[in-house]
């Protein structure tokens, strides 16, 4: 009812500064574009404006990618075949502009980088005793990167970090390189940047064959095309402005009201801007089994919820070592990409350089975790069952709310980084590849100081992916007297 009122109350006021807004909005547009003429790519909209919001580096994504090769490729055989495949993303309309604000409205402009002398490195060498650097020396090397300022005083929109030495990543007769890969968040979300690395690894970009009278041919029908994609475009307008009118009172109630507030020592508005980082990649398939076993045996149970629940618990861990009373529960947000489902079907032949479209097209879930166990006989979270009694809360906080290569490389692991942004000090990545689970935790200084804290969190996250994978065998058994929905 408070919602109904409050609605019936702002629709006048929400339209009034819809206009408003929507006419300065226009008139901004105008004069930037006569300003800069061609080279003016538009105003930002959408979740790409959440991304450029206070400093820069705040706001890059990093993922860690390495790549296999045989032991007669050099280093520098392998830095100039990375090259040749980022050079591709040239075309790329985003990688080719540059962030800018004028009367309060972020925008992009073209800007002709040099991709070879602005946007691609070298990793710098470290002093081994032998031809390869061991998988510490390359989480150092990690760490001092993500906290490095982007090239151009922060203003080149990516850049591509090349590892020249090898790493000792596993027990066989293959070199492995690390490549970091580091992007500004209003560039692209997850999604996106996946479908460019599925892109750029396979296309060739390679110049028609078609007869030039080909184009004649068609040229009609693209022109069709063009319009009825204006309209299609004009509608979604129309029903997000709708959307808008709707739904503005209910975020106003939503924000003010039932906004998390949490207080926790992984909480803190004063951020450090330097990242610790835990990386764990599994060498098999061991823990992907383990989690569509869960999910047989729990049906309706998602796989992020499993994880969550495990982040849950090594996070549990972690409090009860350095604070007084652990908190019952803490939120997270959660980004939503309707997308990302088809990633799994996403074939090389089904993306092309040339018909990619960079963009962040997702959402914010807040949920709470659960953190803290009772010793109590009627506790919510009774200790012998710990894990799974987390995925029962955590099923109902959700219930309402390799790889074709054209190179002699093949990409082995994907390590993702979420960057830390309105004062979000703690993020987890998490990327199934290959049948196997990557995880990546990064943690700001000013709440975590020592770096083997986040690893233990990172590691623990699978210790109790195992655990609960025992939890839910004895479950079905009969064996534990629980209810999980």
């Amino acid at each position: 009812m408070l919602s109904l009122a409050i609605l019936i109350l702002f629709i006048p006021v929400s339209l009034f500064f819809l206009f408003f807004f929507g006419v300065y909005r226009f008139i901004i547009t105008i004069i930037l574009k006569i300003k800069h003429g061609k080279n003016f790519y538009g105003l930002l909209s959408g979740a790409d404006t959440f991304h450029v919001v206070g400093k820069s580096s705040n706001v890059v994504t990093f993922s860690c990618l390495m790549f296999r090769c045989g032991k007669d490729t050099s280093s520098e055989e392998f830095y100039e075949t990375c090259k040749a495949i980022i050079l591709k993303a040239s075309v790329l309309k985003r990688l080719q502009a540059l962030f800018c604000r004028s009367f309060g409205y972020p925008y992009l402009v073209k800007h002709e980088w040099d991709i070879e002398k602005d946007c691609i490195g070298k990793m710098k060498t470290l002093e081994c005793s032998q031809k390869r650097i061991d998988k510490q020396q390359l989480y150092t090397l990690l760490n001092y990167y993500c906290n490095a300022p982007m090239p151009k005083n922060g203003k080149a929109p990516f850049h591509m970090l090349i590892g020249t030495q090898p790493v000792s990543w596993k027990n066989d007769d293959w070199n492995y390189y690390p490549v970091m890969f580091r992007v500004h968040h209003a560039v692209a979300d997850g999604v996106s940047l996946l479908r460019m690395m599925v892109a750029l690894t396979t296309d060739k970009l390679e110049a028609s064959k078609e007869p030039l009278n080909s184009f004649k041919h068609e040229k009609g029908s693209l022109f069709v095309n063009k319009q009825f994609k204006r309209f299609i475009d004009g509608l979604e307008r129309i029903k997000m402005l709708f959307l808008i009118i709707c739904l503005h009172p209910s975020l106003l109630v939503t924000y003010f009201t039932y906004k998390a507030k949490d207080t926790n020592i992984l909480y803190n508005t004063s951020l450090a801007r330097q990242t610790l980082l835990g990386v764990y990649s599994e060498k098999s398939t061991e823990y992907v089994e383990k989690i569509k076993r869960i999910r047989e045996k729990l049906p309706g149970t998602a796989f992020p919820t499993i994880l969550i629940a495990a982040f849950s618990a090594s996070l549990s861990d972690y409090f009860k070592k350095n604070c007084v009373q652990p908190p019952q529960y803490i939120t997270i947000a959660i980004p939503i990409n309707v997308n990302a489902a088809k990633l799994r079907y996403l074939r090389s032949e089904d993306v092309t350089i040339k018909d990619l479209d960079l963009s962040n097209s997702y959402s914010l879930v807040l949920v709470r975790v659960p953190i803290a166990i009772g010793n109590e006989v009627k506790s919510e979270f009774p200790v012998n069952n710990q894990v799974v009694s987390r995925l029962r809360l955590l099923n109902k906080e959700f219930d309402i709310i390799k790889h074709s290569f054209e190179y002699p490389l093949v990409l082995t692991d994907i390590i993702p980084w979420v960057p830390h942004m309105h004062h979000i000090g703690t993020s987890l990545g998490i990327m199934t590849y290959d049948g196997r689970l990557h995880v990546g935790v990064n943690v700001d200084k000013a709440l975590i100081s020592d770096q083997n804290d986040v690893q233990d969190i990172t590691d623990d996250i699978f210790k109790y992916l195992k655990i609960l994978e025992k939890e839910v065998e004895a479950f079905c058994n009969g064996d534990l007297n629980l209810s999980i929905k």
